[in-house]
């Protein structure tokens, strides 16, 4: 069975089990262990071992982005933070000096690509409470990155998904049609028919100039704020695309 179509728990299992297997291509603590704390487009762990040690370990998730793109978005990460345009992560380099690490299981024959990151101290903003403060710091951490993406100068190798309207709505769309998305039926498929047309026709007056389309952190929300005594920043790996 294809891991596409495993039950989640399921999934998530084997996903634990190669966790705890990849932890030895880091030099981390021997009593160290994990804990799931996020499943998005990642799967994300805590881990944490005695005298205080905490890390962040990503699982990447399968044949979504390559190694050249998760490379790619290190080094935007690693720009950012060095020119110090915003605060951003570090991430630890494995046992054979890779920040990138590749493991499977028995289960999971395929594989999958991993980062360790730098535990990071804060607290999600709390949308119960008045988001003011949480959206202006969101909004100048934007405002940075678009400034910066501007005038930085791309590795050779960079490699990043592309967001337009071929992208979104193409025969080849990136996350496929969304006419085959479930409770699409005619009276909705209708008015997502006129937002497709719409979207595509804005975008096309808008153009592609690179003052106006280029690099962007692609998941800037609120839940990805932390707010701690070191200030406001993006928590987790930059995921970066044009």
């Amino acid at each position: 069975m294809s891991t596409v179509d495993l039950p989640l728990q399921t999934l998530l299992g084997y996903l634990q089990k190669l966790a705890e297997q990849s932890l030895s291509f880091w030099d981390v603590p021997e009593d160290a262990v994990l804990r799931l704390i996020n499943i998005t487009e990642n799967t994300t762990y805590l881990v944490e071992a005695s005298q205080g040690y905490k890390a962040i370990l990503r699982i990447h998730r399968k044949n979504y982005h390559t190694l050249r793109a998760i490379e790619s978005e290190l080094a935007w990460l690693e720009a950012l933070g060095r020119e110090k345009v915003i605060r951003t992560p570090e991430y630890y380099l494995g046992r054979n000096s890779c920040a990138i690490q590749f493991g499977k299981t028995d289960a999971l024959i395929d594989g999958r690509f991993m980062v360790l990151f730098h535990f990071v101290e804060g607290n999600v903003p709390d949308e119960s409470l008045d988001m003011t403060y949480g959206f202006h710091a969101l909004g100048a951490i934007a405002a940075r990155c678009h400034d910066y993406a501007i005038s930085w100068a791309k590795p050779t190798y960079f490699e990043r998904l592309t967001w337009d309207a071929e992208a979104v709505f193409g025969p080849a769309a990136t996350w496929g049609n969304w006419r085959d998305a479930p409770l699409v039926d005619r009276d909705i498929a209708e008015v997502l028919e006129e937002v497709e047309k719409t979207v595509c026709a804005r975008l096309a007056a808008f153009g592609k100039p690179s003052e106006r389309f280029n690099l962007i952190h692609a998941d800037m929300r609120l839940a990805n704020l932390l707010v701690g005594q070191e200030g406001t920043r993006l928590r987790g790996g930059l995921v970066c695309s044009t």
